[in-house]
């Protein structure tokens, strides 16, 4: 059996009386010295186990706030990568549609674009070509050709016979 030695342990500090606040620590201890009427800590040795053992959940309640405080900024940080990466997903999407209603307008204000053996779209205003679902015009504009679609017949268009170079290398950006 463990003899009391082994199971007890005392801790002797000092207290400097002449400074306040140490001597301020001192009064609080002997007001609960044994023997003394409605002391809920007994004697002066429950009283500082007791606020040592207050001062010490304070403390890892602390460092455990601290922790899930970081464990937070790491998975908001992580959260934020993410959407950044959604977001730049959805802006690609977003730049080819619009690169495609850019080449529509353009290529519907354009007149006189010979489509062989069909004529000319002479007389369309911006707002009267017929729309078509195209993939990426931009890309069909950079490689040098343009779909264009008139009844049930689909062509390709030189680049050269219609759309100033200027705006072939703006589409071409896109």
């Amino acid at each position: 059996m463990a003899g009391k030695k082994e199971v007890q342990k005392t801790v002797a500090f000092r207290l400097n009386l002449s400074r306040a606040d140490e001597r301020e620590l001192y009064q609080a201890i002997m007001k609960h010295g044994r023997n003394m009427e409605n002391d809920i800590y007994g004697s002066s040795g429950a009283y500082v186990k007791a606020a040592l053992k207050h001062y010490h959940r304070q403390e890892s309640e602390l460092e455990l706030q601290e922790q899930y405080q970081q464990e937070m900024r790491n998975y908001l940080k992580e959260l934020a990568e993410l959407q950044g990466e959604v977001f730049l997903e959805k802006l690609v999407e977003h730049d080819n549609r619009l690169a495609a209603m850019v080449a529509e307008v353009v290529m519907g204000a354009v007149g006189g674009i010979q489509i062989s053996g069909i004529g000319t779209n002479e007389g369309q205003g911006i707002g009267d070509f017929r729309r078509q679902p195209v993939v990426n015009p931009a890309e069909h504009v950079a490689a040098g050709g343009i779909e264009t679609q008139q009844g049930d017949s689909v062509e390709e268009i030189g680049a050269g016979e219609g759309l100033p170079e200027e705006v072939l290398f703006y589409l071409s950006n896109l």
